[in-house]
């Protein structure tokens, strides 16, 4: 597994190896679901430049599996209590 692996401006928060599939992960974090889950926070900017890391990843790591993007979103409150949710295939 990796984190925080870069390419150019896009980072991508975790990358696993699963069933022969690489899984890049973005993670959002909020405190608080007012304006919005945090996966909504993944823009379509954002999943772009996810693509674009993930091409050069593939692409160093002479991969030629199946790849999945999905997201881990966090919602935390001020009790110090926390949701987690995994949206798998979130996008692509």
């Amino acid at each position: 597994m990796e984190e925080n692996w870069c390419h150019g401006k896009a980072e991508v928060d975790l990358i696993a190896y699963h069933n022969r599939r690489i899984i890049f992960v973005e993670v959002k974090a909020r405190t608080s679901t007012g304006f919005g889950q945090p996966e909504e926070f993944v823009s379509e900017a954002k999943q772009r430049n996810l693509q674009k890391a993930a091409d050069e990843y593939i692409y160093l790591m002479n991969f030629k599996g199946e790849i999945r993007f999905d997201i881990i979103a966090l919602v935390f409150n001020k009790a110090g209590d926390y949701s987690i949710r995994h949206i798998e295939d979130a996008f692509w």
